[in-house]
């Protein structure tokens, strides 16, 4: 694995607009696509390159992800969470979402990768994020596929939904019926809202809680071999 600087120098002294350090592994043949691995609170971008190597364990796509700013638990957060509330810092959410945004057309710009062509991977508050940044209003194409496993689906007054981006995409939804963080209820609302905007819907349940299982990964691996 390779840890890229997402940083840019600013020209005629005007400072770049900020954007996450990366970290890139994969995508051993030069036409590889891109997929994009956001990971979860109190983990960190090796943590879900794990994931997305045993999800595309032939190396078909680039896996490079980002690393959120804020630390949580053991590891970092892309935005400030309060778990003896349960809510997070809404400011620091808006915040995180642009970032990423940025440093996903920063990663397909300096690799030469087509965004329309990219994978969104994500677990836990990577997945609520990798489906914000599939369908939020944007002047970016939408992505191919979007894979988002146990992760909310945010409310209108946090993400700014353009549901017509949804056509067509890809989108492999999977949750643990036990899951303590988030309701596996948000699941269902995500798969039939992105289904009726015209998505190809995967829906998955597991008998688990707020983890990933080596079945479901299993399946990501068939379903992504598809793509």
């Amino acid at each position: 694995m390779t840890t890229v600087s997402s940083g840019a120098s600013g020209r005629d002294g005007v400072e770049p607009a900020p954007r996450f350090p990366v970290v890139r592994s994969g995508g051993r043949s030069s036409d590889a696509r891109l997929l994009f691995a956001v990971h979860g609170y109190a983990r960190d971008p090796w943590a879900v390159l794990q994931l997305a190597e045993l999800v595309d364990p032939g190396g078909r796509f680039a896996h490079v992800a980002p690393r959120g700013p804020h630390p949580g638990g053991d590891g970092a957060s892309f935005y400030r969470v309060d778990f003896v509330t349960r809510t997070l810092d809404e400011a620091s959410f808006v915040e995180a979402l642009g970032t990423l945004g940025r440093t996903f057309d920063a990663v397909c710009a300096d690799g030469g990768f087509d965004p329309a062509a990219a994978v969104l991977f994500g677990f836990s508050q990577g997945a609520g994020l990798a489906l914000a940044l599939a369908f939020g209003r944007s002047d970016r194409p939408p992505p191919a596929a979007v894979v988002a496993l146990s992760g909310p689906l945010h409310p209108a007054h946090r993400v700014d939904w353009d549901d017509a981006r949804a056509r067509d995409v890809a989108v492999f939804l999977a949750h643990g019926d036990h899951d303590p963080i988030f309701d596996p209820g948000q699941r269902r609302a995500a798969a039939e809202r992105f289904a009726a905007a015209g998505a190809q819907v995967t829906e998955r349940t597991y008998p688990f809680g707020h983890e990933v299982s080596t079945e479901e990964l299993s399946e990501v691996r068939e379903w992504l071999a598809g793509r």
